[in-house]
């Protein structure tokens, strides 16, 4: 073969020879940077596509964190929103129940009555939060006013009277308390929303069953405010909405008399009702039960009185 021929193939063989081993050291440099890359954009695009994807799970997730932040926001006040609006409640209620009156431990007194209990309640709402003009806690002060009447007593049987409502006036036994409290409303934002009510304030008590058939008794029969006392009381109120018109409300209160006709005898008492009602508009239809203990301890002797069956009436919020 002629020479011509044969140096481009030698040429050839020297180029590839000498080249390969730079071409095969670039190809592993630029491998293992493609690896690099590839391995980074598929960690970083299933860390986007898992952040972004939408599941049932995480929406459920997100509506209830949603739900309850909206509650939790709903505790404070807007003071750019919220501005001072007096608001009023009044209730009443018609009450029919069984009463009974024991002096240490016997049965002196039992029957049936029917009463009523009156309340209206004033508040200052938003008061605070425009005064202060910050977020604060959603907190109303208002003044209350009730009445209870637990009727006369109806004896089952006169053989079980006392010789008590023989020497009393005519028209007791009964029981007949007022309060008169200063309120702080917790978290609701109006009368119409869940809430939660304390109270502090006075009462008074014209209540002839805690009096005594002790003949170490004073005459009561002589003195006409021998059923009269007056002190201090203590409550609660809770208030929750089911639904837009639907709820459940309970009340209790305590009663703790600083101020007695004599002396020598000490005198206590609760109330506590549960309601449930139905809201239309501004009338609230409710009913439910309800018990009021008195409790008296004199120097000889014991009495109380229970008193519980059920409740019905109506509420205007305005």
């Amino acid at each position: 073969m002629p020479l011509s021929f044969q140096r481009p193939k030698v040429w050839t063989i020297y180029l590839l020879v000498t080249l390969l081993p730079l071409i095969m050291a670039s190809d592993n440099a630029f491998a293992g940077d493609s690896i690099t890359t590839v391995t980074t954009y598929v960690v970083r695009t299933q860390e986007e596509r898992e952040q972004t994807r939408w599941t049932l799970t995480e929406w459920l997730r997100i509506k209830e964190r949603t739900k309850l932040m909206d509650v939790w926001l709903t505790m404070f006040s807007d003071p750019n929103k919220d501005k001072f609006r007096p608001e009023l409640n009044a209730s009443f209620l018609a009450t029919r129940s069984t009463m009974q009156r024991k002096i240490d431990g016997a049965i002196t007194e039992d029957g049936t009555s029917q009463g009523n209990t009156m309340k209206a309640q004033v508040w200052m709402t938003n008061l605070v939060s425009s005064r202060v003009g910050i977020r604060t806690l959603n907190i109303d002060l208002g003044f209350e006013a009730g009445g209870r009447d637990s009727g006369l007593l109806s004896p089952k049987n006169a053989a079980t009277s006392s010789t008590v409502a023989a020497s009393i006036p005519a028209d007791l036994p009964s029981a007949k308390s007022n309060w008169y409290t200063m309120d702080v409303r917790l978290f609701g934002k109006n009368v119409q929303d869940s809430s939660l009510v304390l109270k502090y304030g006075l009462m008074q008590t014209k209540n002839s069953f805690q009096l005594s058939n002790s003949k170490l008794a004073p005459v009561l029969s002589k003195e006409s405010d021998s059923v009269t006392a007056s002190g201090s009381t203590v409550g609660a109120e809770l208030q929750l909405y089911v639904t837009k018109w639907l709820g459940v409300e309970g009340t209790a209160h305590k009663y703790h008399a600083t101020a007695v006709a004599y002396g020598n005898h000490t005198l206590d008492g609760t109330y506590g009702e549960e309601l449930g009602f139905i809201e239309i508009g501004i009338l609230r239809l409710q009913g439910g039960i309800y018990e009021e203990r008195w409790s008296a301890t004199w120097s000889a002797e014991k009495t109380s009185t229970l008193e519980r069956g059920y409740v019905a009436g109506i509420k205007l919020l305005l």
